[in-house]
């Protein structure tokens, strides 16, 4: 639709157009957004017109003698605002105005219809930031924030718009799962309520949550409680031996005690101590043979560190020395030829859902498939402490080698421009001397493991202690 830039001559043909009884038209105001004259057969009116989700409204301002031409520019303006960050002009809201320019006196007429709100309440916002999360996050990482923005203390807030709760209505939710016990759950439901409301307070996400910047930044579960007999400062992580990674080793090679599958999962756990989903999600593309064994090649979407800005566009590059690269060419054969038509190393048993597709077994495998072993303390996260600790203390690996095989941000320091612009190699060729060092002192504690326990040749004990563990009673 043309534009004009109103001026007392425009307002005086419209009014002369509107006495004539001619056709309607409009006109629309060059100089301020949304703003027209309705030019009728018996009336000329200001107007204001916007388009909101894909919907063209219009509100009607009176008569074209009700408003100045500067006047209503600045009601029409008013009103824009009004719809980017507040709500939807109605009578109500024009009345206001109306008031405010001393058009009519201050006693508010009866609403037309009930007001539109635009602003989020929590459970809208709460749906909103997970499906960002979704979009941008891990699976697993959706499905634990999704479980946690549902606990039941949450519920009296559903309604309530999230530009109205405060900190302390938050504090509030948190402390109250904290004193029925759940001390690490209400740490956790904080540490997700932080990000989400530092989401809502984003610049393209205000206008629509009202949410204040910073409010929730401050959120903090009480202390937990201190127990007796806990020590004073934090407790001890656990690091196991060398010798507890060659039994764990033992037991995974050992045919028939484990599915083979997971034996071998657990094997590139050990040999390349990456994360348990790390492990469990790598595809067979990720793979490379080279002379003197294979290559793995993690993506940043597989990696913990590769959301950062300092590592999303390098792949973590593992030299696979033949200890685990003969291990790997077993798990491709075993994945290609059952039948599964995914692209990954260690395909799942069934789908997670009916109906769904079989993607990757599940991380907790790994956790089980160690929690199962008999004379196995460690957890899959506690072999990466045994090279950040026994590597560097006797296996003489440097903390930056041990950092490149952790992922620990490659092993470079923070802000080196360098590394993050210009050297773009992927380390193999210094990666391949302490991956070689690695294997071959674990592979050397499996004849250990045998020394120390030689029921470890037992497969018929082994499989009944893994068995027994697994269907142990639970009371």
């Amino acid at each position: 639709m043309p534009q004009t830039d109103i001026t007392a001559t425009t307002v005086k043909r419209a009014k002369t157009d509107s006495n004539a009884g001619s056709e309607r038209y409009e006109i629309t105001d060059a100089r301020q957004r949304g703003l027209c004259i309705r030019v009728g057969a018996t009336s000329a009116r200001w107007q204001i017109r916007w388009k909101r989700l894909g919907k063209n409204s219009r509100l009607d301002m009176g008569d074209i003698d009700d408003w100045s031409i500067a006047e209503a520019r600045e009601v029409a303006s008013k009103a824009q605002a009004f719809i980017r960050t507040t709500g939807i002009p109605d009578e109500v809201w024009l009345h206001a105005r109306k008031v405010e320019y001393k058009k009519v006196e201050a006693e508010a007429p009866e609403p037309k219809a009930t007001p539109v709100r635009l602003l989020w309440d929590f459970e809208t916002a709460k749906n909103m930031y997970l499906g960002e999360v979704k979009r941008t996050r891990r699976e697993a990482t959706w499905t634990d924030y999704k479980g946690m923005l549902g606990a039941p203390e949450l519920k009296p807030l559903e309604r309530k718009l999230v530009g109205d709760i405060s900190r302390i209505d938050m504090a509030t939710v948190v402390a109250k799962i904290h004193r029925r016990g759940a001390e690490r759950h209400a740490e956790h439901l904080a540490s997700v309520l932080r990000p989400m409301w530092k989401f809502l307070a984003s610049d393209d996400q205000i206008g629509r949550s009202g949410v204040t910047p910073g409010v929730m930044t401050d959120l903090q579960a009480p202390v937990r409680t201190l127990a007796e007999g806990d020590e004073e400062e934090t407790e001890e992580k656990y690091v196991p031996s060398l010798a507890e990674l060659g039994r764990i080793l033992a037991i995974a090679k050992s045919p028939g005690v484990l599915e083979e599958q997971i034996g071998l999962a657990v094997q590139l756990l050990v040999y390349t101590a990456q994360r348990r989903l790390t492990v469990i999600s790598a595809k067979i593309s990720h793979f490379e043979e080279v002379e003197g064994g294979g290559l793995w090649s993690i993506p940043p979407a597989r990696r913990k560190s590769g959301t950062s800005k300092r590592g999303r566009q390098h792949n973590h590059v593992i030299p696979l020395p033949p200890a685990i690269w003969g291990s790997v060419k077993r798990a491709m054969q075993l994945a290609t030829g059952s039948g599964s038509e995914g692209p990954w190393l260690f395909p799942g048993f069934r789908p997670k859902r009916a109906g769904g597709p079989v993607t990757h077994m599940n991380p907790s495998v790994l956790t089980r498939a160690l929690l199962l072993m008999p004379g196995v303390v460690a957890s899959p996260h506690d072999v990466r402490r045994t090279l950040g600790t026994i590597g560097e203390a006797e296996l003489g690996l440097r903390r930056s080698d041990t950092k490149a095989i952790l992922d620990h941000n490659e092993g470079v320091e923070s802000g080196d421009v360098t590394r993050a612009h210009y050297s773009l190699h992927d380390g193999r060729n210094f990666k391949w001397p302490i991956m070689m060092i690695w294997c071959e002192a674990v592979e050397h504690q499996l004849d250990v493991a045998y020394a120390m326990d030689p029921m470890l040749y037992d497969l018929k004990w082994l499989k009944s202690r893994i068995d027994y563990a697994r269907y142990e009673p639970r009371f």
